[in-house]
């Protein structure tokens, strides 16, 4: 499973965990991804989905090439 909104493309991001006494250690922040109508979405997208009319999403994809 890819760590990518298949509409927006949100990815995951690099950082750093810091404690308390400033010791840094790598850490991923991972997107809030779940399977929606067969495709991996974000949270946002996926409140964007269901504000929209249902032609609404297909067209603004079409448009965008995917």
């Amino acid at each position: 499973m890819s760590l990518t909104c298949d509409s927006c493309g949100k990815g995951y991001q690099r950082g750093h965990s810091v404690s308390h006494a400033k010791n840094r250690h790598l850490r991923i922040f991972k997107p809030n991804l779940h399977r929606h109508l067969g495709r991996l979405l974000c949270t946002r997208c996926i409140k964007k989905s269901k504000n929209q009319p249902a032609g609404k999403e297909q067209d603004k994809n079409e448009r965008q090439g995917m």
